[in-house]
């Protein structure tokens, strides 16, 4: 458990890096007059992450209709970035596999995907200028 909670903090600790640096340039276009080339990565972000979030969502949905050995692959790769060896796996009689099979994952994800395709997009379109 310390391995999902380290894995855990090191993430968040990312996420709050990443927004402070955002803010920070955010802050350093404004004052260095290149707001609008600022704007314009930052759309350019949202639509790579259309991309991403698309990507994911293809291989979620492949995985639950078509072949679920592909979903498994990328669980796997996924988790092999994260954990040493197989830790992460579990035998299929352990109480968290019961109360967190495979489609809740599979299902969990799906929902992420489309989470950030709504947000690259808004990203992406919200930040025209008039």
């Amino acid at each position: 458990m310390d391995d999902v909670k380290r894995v855990t903090h090191g993430a968040l600790r990312v996420w709050y890096l990443s927004l402070v640096l955002l803010a920070l340039l955010a802050a350093w276009a404004w004052f260095g007059d290149w707001w609008q080339a600022y704007r314009l990565g930052l759309m350019r972000g949202g639509w790579l992450m259309v991309g991403l979030a698309i990507t994911v969502g293809l291989i979620v949905v492949i995985g639950i209709l078509i072949n679920p050995d592909i979903f498994f692959s990328f669980f796997a790769a996924f988790h092999g970035l994260f954990f040493e060896g197989d830790s992460w796996l579990f035998l299929y009689s352990d109480t968290l596999i019961r109360l967190f099979p495979i489609r809740f994952w599979q299902d969990a994800i799906l929902l992420a995907a489309v989470i950030a395709l709504g947000g690259g997009i808004a990203l992406g379109l919200g930040l025209r200028t008039k």
